[in-house]
């Protein structure tokens, strides 16, 4: 008996015995149209996976395909868009450029103005500091005054001071005294009511 490696070669055998017995006008047992059924079934199905894995493989080659033309059409678009976005930056740097240039001629020109604005500022910042000089020469000689008119309202104060520490001072001895005084009223008094 040949060793068989697969159940696919086992079936295929055993349907070579059906045709074989078919020929020599054998009848088929209801276990042989089983068999048959199952047999035909069995290509059946391997048909519709042949036809499923093509169409399988025939959807693939689609989307990879698909894949393909999106990817160069989005290349395609990010070019385009690159070529865009690169002449607006050229635009954009050329304007740059004007206008940079156009604030150099601005600055060249206000920095003239500016010349002649210092010039005159030191020719009035001379005239100031001479004023000052002036000025502080004066206040020099207020500031004397004023501080001989301060030392002597120091002295006025403190001669205001040391006259009040006296009153103050007298002041005490006095409320001493009259407290002395009260005392010996309370004394005084206390003795008489008792007396009575």
């Amino acid at each position: 008996m040949v060793e068989l490696t697969t159940v696919g070669e086992a079936i295929a055998k055993f349907a070579e015995t059906l045709v074989d017995k078919l020929k020599r006008g054998e009848k088929f047992s209801s276990e042989d149209y089983l068999f048959l059924t199952l047999y035909y079934l069995s290509r059946q199905m391997e048909l519709i996976d042949k036809k499923f894995e093509k169409e399988v493989e025939r959807l693939d080659a689609k989307i990879d395909k698909s894949k393909e033309e999106m990817k160069d059409y989005v290349k395609a678009q990010f070019n385009d868009m690159k070529i865009y976005v690169d002449k607006g930056f050229e635009n954009i740097n050329q304007r740059f450029n004007d206008t940079n240039k156009r604030i150099d001629d601005l600055k060249a020109y206000v920095d003239k103005g500016f010349e002649s604005i210092n010039k005159r500022f030191d020719e009035t910042n001379k005239r100031v500091d001479d004023l000052k000089a002036h000025v502080d020469k004066g206040f020099e000689n207020v500031n004397k005054r004023f501080d001989d008119t301060n030392r002597r309202i120091d002295d006025l104060k403190n001669d205001f001071e040391k006259r009040l520490e006296d009153v103050k001072s007298d002041i005490k001895e006095i409320k001493n005294d009259i407290r002395a005084m009260n005392e010996r009223i309370d004394k005084i008094l206390e003795i008489l009511i008792k007396k009575q």
